[in-house]
C-alpha cells in the first residue's frame, strides 16, 4: 500500500494504491492521488499538505486519535513484528518456539487488528482542497467507499460535471465512438435510419454531450456547447494560419485535467474531446491529420471525407 512517504512534521503519508473509481461526474472512471495519513493530524495540517499538493483533486483520509484501548493494542502489534525482525531467520530452537508463538498469536488477533484499523479511520476525516470533513460511509471495499467521496470532489473541481448522462447510461470509450458514427461523421441521425447501435447511443448521449440543443433533435447543433467552443477559440488562437499545426497532445493536456485556458478546469474524457474535434471537422473549421498507425488511406480528415471515416479503429486519431 505505501509507496513513498513525505513528512509534515514527522507526519508518514501512504499512498493508496492507483485504483481507478468509477465516478457518476461525466461517467468516467478516475484514478486521483489519494492518500493514507498514518497518524492523526489537526485541520491545520492537513490544510497545508493540501495546499502543498495545489491540486483541488488530491484526497486525504486522516485516523482519528487512538483509544488507550487502541493504543495498548497497537504497541502489542509492533511488539509482535520487533520479535520476528529480531528472531526470524534463525535457526536454533529459541527462535522456533518465539516466531511460532508470535504467528499463533497474530494469527488469532489479525481479525482484531483489522477491525482497529476500520475504526480508527472510520472515526477520522477525508478533506481535499475544496472539500472539508467529506461525509464517507466505511461499509464494504475500498472502491465503494471512495466512490461518492470521488464523486463530491470532482463535482467540485471539474467544469465537465454539468455533463450529466442518465443514471443508467456511462460514457465508456465505445459509447463516444457509437456518437460519431450515429451522428457527428453526418451531422445528423438520417430520417427514417433504421435503429442500430450507433444510432441508439446517439439517442442515448448527443443531448447530454451538448451536441443536440434537446432529446428530441437528430440534427447535429453545438451552439449551446461551452466545451466546443472553448476548444475551437483555443485552436483559433494557436493557429493563426491555416499552415500552422497543432500537437493534439497540447488540446488535450489543456482540456482533461485542470489548467486548462483561462485557469479552468475542464476534466474532458479523452474520447470527449476527440468527439468534439470532430464535430469542428464536420463544421469545416479544422482538419485532422492521421499519423500512419491510424490504419487509414487518408493523410486527413476534413469535412468532405469525415462520413466516409471508420471511427471504429483505435488509432484514428493522435
Amino acid at each position: 500500500m505505501i509507496g513513498r512517504a513525505e513528512t509534515l512534521q514527522d507526519t508518514a503519508i501512504a499512498y493508496l494504491p492507483a485504483s481507478p473509481v468509477q465516478s457518476k461526474v461525466i461517467g468516467r472512471e478516475e484514478t486521483l492521488p489519494s492518500s493514507l495519513v498514518l497518524k492523526p493530524l489537526d485541520a491545520v495540517d492537513v490544510d497545508k499538505l493540501l495546499k502543498m499538493s495545489n491540486d483541488g483533486r488530491v484526497i486525504i483520509w486522516v485516523p482519528a486519535p487512538l483509544t488507550a484501548s487502541e493504543n495498548d493494542r497497537l504497541l502489542d502489534f509492533a511488539a509482535c513484528r520487533k520479535l520476528i525482525a529480531q528472531w526470524g531467520g534463525k535457526d536454533s530452537d529459541d527462535a522456533s518456539v518465539i516466531i511460532k508463538w508470535v504467528n499463533e498469536k497474530l494469527r488469532s488477533e489479525i481479525a482484531q487488528m483489522k477491525n482497529l484499523i476500520n475504526a480508527v479511520y472510520g472515526r477520522g476525516r477525508i478533506d481535499s482542497l475544496n472539500n472539508t470533513a467529506i461525509p464517507f460511509q466505511t461499509a464494504g471495499e475500498l472502491s465503494t467507499i471512495m466512490t461518492p467521496v470521488v464523486d463530491r470532489v470532482l463535482t467540485g473541481v471539474y467544469l465537465s460535471s454539468d455533463i450529466e448522462f442518465p443514471s443508467n447510461f456511462i460514457f465508456r470509450d465505445e459509447e463516444a465512438v457509437k456518437v460519431i458514427n450515429g451522428l457527428v461523421k453526418t451531422g445528423q441521425i438520417p430520417p427514417g435510419a433504421k435503429p442500430n447501435k450507433d444510432i441508439s447511443a446517439a439517442l442515448n448521449f448527443a443531448f447530454s454531450l451538448k451536441l443536440i440543443p434537446n432529446g428530441n433533435a437528430k440534427v447535429l447543433d453545438t451552439s449551446g456547447n461551452r466545451y466546443l467552443k472553448d476548444i475551437w477559440h483555443f485552436v483559433d488562437e494557436h493557429l493563426p494560419d491555416e499552415h500552422q499545426t497543432l500537437d493534439i497532445v497540447t488540446i488535450y493536456k489543456n482540456f482533461m485535467g485542470i489548467g486548462g485556458p483561462g485557469s479552468n478546469n475542464y476534466g474532458l474524457k479523452k474520447r470527449m474531446v476527440q468527439l468534439y474535434l470532430l464535430c469542428l471537422v464536420q463544421q469545416a473549421k479544422i482538419k485532422i491529420q492521421l499519423a500512419a498507425k491510424a490504419g487509414l488511406t487518408l493523410e486527413a480528415i476534413d469535412c468532405s471525407n469525415i462520413a466516409t471515416i471508420d471511427s471504429r479503429l483505435k488509432c484514428w486519431i493522435t
